[in-house]
């Protein structure tokens, strides 16, 4: 399929919001054009949220983490943080990049605690209390007993965080709330909603719930990736 250039924010017709055909080539076309954006927000939580959480632990094994801290941290978690997305849409245009790293930041938080706790867990634990007595720095012990025992969970937690930034850069975008210079594929179901009598048609109908199934396809990616990781484990085990 030959695409030619379409440009997102033009005027739809009533009847066929992205082309004649529900699924034809201009919708299709500017479906492919703004996938990327909503990529890039789940690539960045993913990232993002796999950074937070692993220089959370660091900290938090290093004993630079205090009480202050965790309570901190447990009352950012109950932060309303749908709100303040919205809000801060509405003040600031915001673009997938920056949607996906704010939420690996604050979608990581409730993640945090339990993996700090963790953590500590770990390090009080015989073998490390015997590495330290025995001469081995915080670091190494950190190194050799910490990371190794919680970098699956990091990694299980930061795929959570990216299956849940393609819904929030995907809602914002049917809101209308992204940068109109980059926006994902929620901006299809913003055209559709905002065409008047295009949700009554087929065409709009069949776009606006392409759009939202694709999504959730999107989402449920990370998903199977964390479900499969104990048996990728399991395997090299059995390898080696």
């Amino acid at each position: 399929m030959e695409c030619v250039e379409v440009e997102p924010l033009a005027s739809p017709s009533p009847a066929f919001p992205l082309g004649g055909d529900p699924l034809g080539r201009d919708a299709l076309c500017v479906f492919l054009s703004l996938l990327p954006n909503t990529l890039t927000a789940q690539v960045a939580a993913i990232a993002t949220s796999f950074a937070f959480l692993w220089i959370l632990v660091l900290l938090a094994a290093s004993s630079k983490i205090r009480r202050i801290e965790r309570s901190s941290l447990s009352l950012a978690n109950g932060f309303p943080k749908l709100p303040f997305f919205v809000f801060l849409s509405l003040v600031v245009s915001l673009t997938p990049l920056q949607i996906g790293a704010l939420v690996g930041i604050l979608g990581s938080i409730r993640y945090a605690i339990g993996l700090l706790e963790r953590a500590e867990e770990i390090m009080n634990e015989c073998f490390s209390v015997a590495s330290l007595s025995s001469g081995g720095t915080k670091i190494w012990v950190v190194r050799k007993h910490v990371l190794p025992h919680l970098i699956g969970l990091i990694l299980r937690s930061s795929l959570i965080v990216g299956a849940i930034a393609v819904h929030a850069e995907v809602g914002l975008g049917m809101m209308g709330l992204e940068d109109v210079r980059h926006q994902g594929i929620g901006q299809l179901v913003y055209l559709v909603l905002n065409t008047p009598g295009a949700i009554q048609t087929q065409a709009g109908l069949i776009q606006a719930l392409f759009v939202t199934s694709f999504s959730t396809f999107l989402s449920a990616v990370p998903m199977i990736l964390r479900a499969s990781l104990p048996s990728i484990r399991d395997r090299k085990r059995y390898l080696k």
